[in-house]
């Protein structure tokens, strides 16, 4: 009988937080339309607005970082993409008060 492959819990947690932290790039493109225009517009805006703005845009920067600089394959840097989201979730919360 063949011998049966076994990940460890550790596997599965990356393997859970890089999918997480991929599943956003699917509604990115609606995203990045709208922070362009709003970046190429008038300037005005508030502290929170643009923070908003540049946080949403360099998402895919910072979830190219954790898959590339994850080599000894740690937690905390494969959750820093929903770190990343979190933030922005917490702009556009303050933008909205």
């Amino acid at each position: 009988m063949p011998p049966v492959a076994t990940t460890s819990k550790h596997e599965n947690y990356l393997s859970v937080l890089k999918a997480l932290g991929i599943l956003p790039l699917i509604i990115y493109p609606f995203v990045l339309l709208p922070n362009l225009m709003a970046l190429g517009g008038h300037g005005g805006g508030s502290f929170v607005a643009k923070a908003f703005i540049y946080s949403s845009t360099f998402y895919p920067v910072t979830l190219i970082a954790s898959l590339w600089f994850n080599k000894q394959r740690k937690l905390i840097i494969a959750a820093l993409p929903l770190f990343h989201l979190g933030f922005c979730i917490l702009f556009y919360w303050l933008w909205s008060l």
